[in-house]
């Protein structure tokens, strides 16, 4: 299978997004599947394409970014040729192009729940009327919702919208790679 996995941010990037989503596309290169990964060039990193332990990772440039807030709507027309979309929320500069392509090409699309939109100042009213706006238009095209725990679902603003919209998410744990942690 062909999939294309979305996230924010890929290491050596510190953060939880990029781990997770690293060690996902390994694993399922180690299953068979042809993995591609799209995130932003930024923190250093060249646009281009490099392969990781098997993945193909796109660092697109961004059209406009900030902190971890990348615009790419270049990434709309990359994903005519995959199986399956993969996004990892929150990536606030592709999502809009992520789904315009997932109903375009008819594509299936997963979606995985990291974390709330959190901000002070200007940001909080911001990333609240970004929530209320998109999170229930990802919620309703996609074919698969995962969280980090029930917990983790039912707290988050993703839980308040599961309700509302009568959709359900499933468990996916981030997981730990014990061999990171075993002495020699």
């Amino acid at each position: 299978m062909k999939i294309a996995q979305i996230t924010c941010v890929w290491p050596p990037y510190g953060g939880g997004v990029g781990m997770v989503a690293s060690e996902q596309a390994k694993n399922l290169v180690r299953l068979g599947h042809q993995v591609t990964v799209f995130t932003p060039a930024y923190h250093g990193q060249k646009a281009g394409e490099i392969n990781w332990q098997g993945v193909k990772v796109v660092f697109l440039k961004p059209r406009l970014s900030f902190g971890n807030t990348a615009w790419l709507p270049q990434i709309a027309a990359l994903l005519k040729n995959f199986d399956l979309i993969h996004l990892h929320l929150y990536f606030i500069g592709a999502t809009k192009y992520v789904l315009r392509a997932v109903k375009r090409y008819s594509l299936p699309l997963v979606v995985q729940y990291h974390n709330d939109l959190i901000g002070w100042g200007w940001r909080w009213p911001l990333f609240r009327l970004y929530t209320a706006l998109v999170l229930p238009k990802i919620i309703r095209s996609a074919k698969h919702i995962l969280g980090l725990s029930k917990v983790h679902i039912t707290s988050s603003d993703l839980g308040r919208y599961l309700t509302k919209l009568n959709r359900v998410a499933d468990v996916l744990p981030n997981g730990v790679d014990s061999k990171h942690f075993l002495r020699a």
